[in-house]
């Protein structure tokens, strides 16, 4: 009876620290199968990023030139980059909403930092978006004046587009770094084993 109780005992003790160990039990594979669908599409939302990226890069010369003719000639990107935006801006919400299911689930400490993580630097994206889309809400207003043939004071347009582009750009890297320290963490706390 003894020997009963005690392999009762050992038996117990070796669940509950099963139940405890990461990887066993619970909700870990549920956070690890929502942590895999979360980066890729973040991966797939940082494709859209590149795509935006590329045409900015294309408009930036005539925005930086200070010449209307320029202005006006490089024009018609402004429809691509809001639609770029608009693409980028939606994957990144729903990226966010992968990682926020992550956060709702329990017993999965390591994984719910890591997701917090991500989403941070999701919202540090969504701000530079938005700051993008003020910066491309001036330049369209701006054509529209050059377009009716207003005068514009080109060397204040400038200044307020260095100042824009300098905070965008800003809010990037600041989400690179984001990405960067959250993936450290996932290698560090072996979140992919």
């Amino acid at each position: 009876m003894k020997r009963s109780a005690a392999t009762l005992t050992i038996v117990l003790l070796l669940a509950a620290a099963c139940a405890a160990a990461v990887g066993c039990g619970g909700n870990t594979g549920k956070a690890r199968q929502y942590m895999t669908v979360a980066d890729q599409s973040y991966e797939d939302a940082a494709a859209k990023g590149d795509q935006l990226q590329k045409h900015e890069e294309a408009a930036l010369p005539a925005l930086m030139s200070g010449d209307p003719a320029a202005l006006l000639q490089a024009a018609p990107r402004i429809a691509d980059i809001q639609q770029s935006i608009d693409t980028y801006r939606a994957s990144a919400q729903t990226t966010k909403a992968d990682y926020a299911k992550i956060t709702a689930l329990s017993g999965v400490a390591e994984y719910k930092t890591y997701a917090n993580m991500m989403i941070a630097a999701l919202d540090t994206i969504l701000a530079s978006l938005d700051t993008g889309q003020g910066l491309l809400d001036g330049v369209s207003k701006l054509v529209q004046q050059l377009s009716a043939g207003q005068q514009v004071d080109m060397q204040s347009m400038k200044a307020g587009l260095f100042s824009k582009i300098k905070q965008a750009l800003d809010q990037g890297q600041n989400a690179n770094r984001l990405e960067a320290k959250a993936k450290a963490y996932q290698t560090a706390h072996k979140l992919l084993e």
